[in-house]
């Protein structure tokens, strides 16, 4: 089986790829630990470069429910890492630029709804955005069964599908970032 190997040894847990109710449960324990200061939140950068990578060389997509779900699980990893540093650290997010400029870009938007949109909801608005964001991750997995499971699905098919299920992810996971240091922690 071909799969991402992706090496955070502080965070290996979180990258163990899992159901998406099992994955959310997760990023929940680890949003406690962020908030308490004992994780690493600059981890995400590394997880980016290496994820990256191995979606640019994937050529066929045999276990597409396996690698949805680790595409998950680093999406919201690294999201979850990125939210800590906008809400607890007040960091920009610009330690990371993607040879792929519209990766780069789409990730780009994400943080900046997060540090600048996000911060003005009330929670009720915000619960509701995370609860759309849930819905698409656990339809991700679906639509890539779908979508690469076709004959003549070619590599650059395969590598947009598992980019997009970790920039969905990845939105979800600073979402639920932004519920927890906004309004959990206050």
């Amino acid at each position: 089986m071909r799969s991402f190997t992706l090496r955070c040894p502080a965070l290996d847990e979180y990258l163990k790829p899992a159901p998406m109710p099992q994955a959310l449960a997760r990023l929940s324990k680890l949003l406690g630990e962020l908030q308490n200061g004992a994780a690493a939140t600059q981890q995400s950068r590394s997880l980016k470069e290496q994820l990256l990578a191995q979606v640019g060389v994937l050529e066929t997509a045999a276990e597409v429910g396996y690698l949805t779900q680790q595409a998950q699980a680093a999406g919201l990893l690294c999201g979850a890492l990125d939210g800590a540093r906008i809400y607890l650290e007040e960091e920009q997010i610009d330690d990371f630029v993607c040879p792929v400029p519209a990766w780069n870009e789409q990730l780009r938007e994400l943080e900046e709804v997060a540090d600048q949109y996000w911060r003005g909801l009330d929670i009720e608005s915000l619960h509701q955005q995370l609860v759309y964001a849930k819905q698409q991750n656990l339809q991700t997995e679906k639509d890539n069964l779908v979508a690469l499971s076709q004959a003549g699905v070619g590599p650059a098919q395969i590598r947009v599908q598992f980019s997009e299920t970790f920039r969905i992810a990845y939105g979800a996971g600073l979402l639920d970032a932004a519920l927890t240091f906004l309004f959990v922690s206050s």
